[in-house]
């Protein structure tokens, strides 16, 4: 159960929130990105990498081919262990 008190900041269902495309409030600071990162939390890299190991066409044939076309692709290093255990997870195609 969650609790708040005076001192802290009251909690806002997401539904409460108006977008800013809704509101008249414009940021006084902008920035342009010159380039992308990618940032993966480490409770989603299953579901993020596997996504784009999904994508590969033809399938990787083993972790060096996936681990190439992950760093030309999108500019992503993974260990090799954990490489290895994300392809183990992706079902082969003849299956």
């Amino acid at each position: 159960r969650w609790r708040t008190s005076e001192k802290q900041s009251r909690l806002v269902a997401t539904g409460d929130y108006a977008p800013s495309i809704l509101s008249p409030w414009r940021a006084a600071v902008a920035e342009s990105l010159d380039e992308w990162h990618w940032l993966i939390y480490p409770w989603a890299v299953v579901e993020d990498v596997g996504g784009f190991l999904n994508e590969m066409t033809p399938p990787p044939d083993d972790a060096s081919h996936a681990a190439d076309w992950l760093q030309k692709t999108y500019g992503l290093q993974l260990p090799d262990d954990q490489l290895n255990h994300l392809l183990s997870l992706i079902p082969k195609k003849s299956e």
